[in-house]
């Protein structure tokens, strides 16, 4: 299986009057057990988005390197969690 390189796409778009915008985006969705949820998303506008290239790894890194903010949130209870949200601590 062979992928087209991003010119190519990027022509092949275009000949079919596909706009081709300049960005780079990644999202990650996750759910944390029953009561939370959400979306991280990386994006990049404009040509300098041609010197960046990431995958939804990187908002999945976001995500790990807010893990010790959010670890005192997931684990309260559904009561507490607004107290956490707020103030840090229980």
């Amino acid at each position: 299986m062979s992928t087209l390189s991003e010119t190519a796409s990027k022509q092949l778009l275009a000949g079919f009057g596909v706009p081709v915008l300049d960005e780079r985006t990644a999202t990650f969705v996750f759910f944390a057990g029953d009561r939370f949820h959400g979306v991280i998303t990386a994006h990049v506008a404009g040509p300098e988005s041609a010197n960046y290239s990431f995958t939804s790894s990187l908002p999945v890194q976001v995500l790990r390197d807010l893990a010790p903010v959010l670890e005192p949130v997931f684990a309260a209870a559904p009561e507490s969690a607004a107290t956490v949200a707020s103030t840090g601590s229980l």
